[in-house]
């Protein structure tokens, strides 16, 4: 197949409702082959099961990944009861069976003490590292080690249905970071003493992504791309052409579109070039149009210090869409009494 060199590349960020039975690598793999883009990231892993939201950062925006200030995570997932399973999902070898009814009340009491900040233990299925060895690979040796416990917030755990005769029910979780809804689901079979497994799981948020702004990939396969089988059933997929990533531009949100709680600061052009080739700037030097959401208050989740004097910085620049032009993230750094760069995004050549 003839290889497409597209004369542009896409930069920014593309929220993808991920497949449910794919590997979040994979989905990323399959949209370098649309995009003919090598360099892009995903903001968190979903396990193959999981469907939902999964931003992929394409070129330099992956450098804002590490940068969002805001990584809470919300999901539905459903919840069989009377099965416990070694990969603490469906996907997984049964270990036990119960027929002990579950009641409504019961569960709603086995919930109770799973919200607030609670101490979690990761799974052995999962990709926590322990002595230098993911813990999957263990798992999938068939052994079983000692490992941490980790805190995690649960900032909302409700019951949205529950249906006693099928024996299941679906919940929605906000949480922080690093949180296993699969552990979750065990910890409540375990509590009602009936056991239970994650039957599926759905992101439905992750920081400023919504699922109702995610793009489904099978249609941007299907209109941007086409795909050519193997003899195993797999396939590949061609690049999209000029005018499909045109398309496909249209899509992809700025790379500041997730830094919603840092300030605004912008820069006069002259002074924009010296902040890209690493100048320290004066606040009085710039035009603050909107200060750090923290840099007075409290945050309602743990977030880095310096992310209370952050800010995004902008050229001014009136041939933009917005008269603005992002550059990067700079801290306010109180021994400079200046804005450090952390993140530059664009070099002064550019500009």
């Amino acid at each position: 197949m003839k290889k497409t060199y597209h004369s542009r590349q896409l930069e920014g960020i593309l929220c993808v409702d991920k497949p449910q039975d794919w590997p979040s690598f994979d989905v990323v793999a399959k949209m370098r082959g649309i995009a003919d883009c090598h360099k892009i990231g995903h903001g968190g892993t979903l396990d193959p099961m999981a469907t939902g939201v999964l931003p992929l950062f394409f070129g330099r925006s992956a450098k804002a990944m590490e940068l969002m200030p805001v990584q809470d995570k919300r999901y539905t997932a459903s919840i069989r009861f009377g099965v416990t399973t070694d990969t603490q999902d469906c996907t997984g070898n049964i270990l036990s069976t119960s027929e002990k009814p579950v009641t409504k009340k019961a569960l709603e009491a086995a919930l109770a003490p799973l919200r607030g900040t609670i101490d979690q233990l990761p799974p052995m299925y999962s990709a926590v590292w322990v002595d230098g060895q993911r813990l999957y690979k263990l798992a999938r040796a068939g052994k079983e080690v000692e490992r941490p416990t980790r805190q995690v917030t649960i900032h909302r755990l409700d019951l949205l249905e529950f249906d006693p005769e099928n024996r299941t029910c679906v919940i929605d979780v906000a949480c922080s970071k690093g949180t296993y809804i699969r552990t979750i689901c065990q910890d409540v079979g375990q509590t009602l003493g009936c056991g239970a497994a994650m039957e599926s799981l759905c992101r439905v948020a992750s920081g400023a992504f919504r699922l109702e702004d995610a793009v489904s990939l099978d249609a941007l396969i299907d209109a941007y791309s086409h795909r050519t089988y193997k003899e195993n059933g797999r396939y590949t997929l061609a690049p999209a052409s000029e005018v499909g990533l045109a398309e496909i531009a249209k899509l992809v949100q700025p790379m500041d579109m997730p830094l919603t709680h840092f300030g605004t600061a912008l820069l006069e052009p002259q002074l924009a070039r010296k902040f890209t080739d690493g100048w320290h700037i004066a606040l009085r030097e710039c035009e603050i149009t909107e200060n750090p959401r923290y840099r007075y208050r409290e945050p309602e989740f743990e977030i880095r210090p310096e992310y209370r004097g952050a800010y995004k910085m902008y050229e001014k620049n009136p041939e933009m869409p917005d008269g603005r032009r992002f550059l990067g993230v700079a801290f306010y750094h109180h021994q400079y009494k200046k804005l450090v760069a952390d993140k530059v995004f664009l070099r002064s050549e550019e500009l």
